[in-house]
């Protein structure tokens, strides 16, 4: 099975860009008989900024199967959350967030807004999951209220992992808002994981990295970014990396 990821970052900075070829990508991997998933890292900043409204738009274009969350997010609090992602229609993968005491977030929950992970059958027969992970010190950070509940994302994934392979998943992939170092570590302890598409993380310019048999995607912090990964993926389940196509 040949995957192609469109992974975007950055959204606040590409307000005056035309994302209108995300589906000119998809109908040509189409043609090409390749399985694309559009993904975004959470780094969504749609609070505190004179732009909100037009980001929210923007991510709207956007044909999104899903993001993770990410700090900014909580900037206004729950209040700020619920009237944002009313206006967004795709869901965010929050695994390691528990909303089940939060008044104003617990019935986005209900709604699919938020949720654990995702499964997509592609045409090839394969199942993929896709799962995010959002970072503990968020509480710091951002303004989250005492009733969300940030556990610990190692024992969310073990969890969540085994789930999905019990389900059947052929890849799994990881929305992560964790840093270079966690998910190296992430990589490390749970074998399963296939991809992880890390937050940007610094200015040293976008990578591609192998850990052990896992595939670790960045990009760098202070650029907006649409990547194009394009991955081979074998009957027995291994990862080549074809090449990467950066469009803006």
């Amino acid at each position: 099975m040949k995957l192609s990821i469109l992974h975007i970052n950055n959204t606040h900075l590409t307000l005056d860009k035309d994302f209108s070829l995300i589906n000119k990508i998809k109908e040509k991997n189409k043609k090409r008989v390749i399985e694309t998933l559009v993904l975004g890292d959470g780094n969504s900043i749609f609070n505190n900024i004179k732009h909100k409204n037009d980001e929210q738009d923007l991510l709207n274009t956007f044909p999104f199967d899903a993001t993770t969350l990410g700090s900014h997010q909580f900037d206004e609090g729950s209040k700020g959350i619920v009237e944002n992602l009313n206006k967004i229609n795709f869901p965010i993968l929050a695994a390691n967030v528990n909303f089940e005491d939060d008044k104003l977030l617990y019935p986005l929950v209900k709604e699919g807004k938020f949720i654990p992970y995702l499964l997509k059958n592609t045409t090839s027969g394969k199942k993929i999951g896709i799962f995010g992970l959002t970072t503990m010190d968020i509480v710091y950070r951002s303004h989250p209220s005492a009733e969300t509940i940030f556990s610990n994302p190692f024992d969310k994934a073990d969890f969540i992992v085994k789930r999905l392979k019990n389900l059947g998943v052929d890849v799994i992939i990881l929305l992560s808002q964790l840093g270079e170092e966690m998910n190296q570590m992430l990589a490390q302890q749970f074998l399963e994981i296939d991809i992880i598409i890390d937050k940007p993380v610094g200015t040293s310019g976008k990578k591609v990295e192998k850990c052990g048999n896992t595939l670790i995607i960045q990009s760098e912090t202070d650029n907006y970014s649409l990547i194009e990964s394009e991955i081979n993926i074998d009957d027995e389940g291994n990862l080549l990396f074809i090449q990467e196509n950066n469009y803006v």
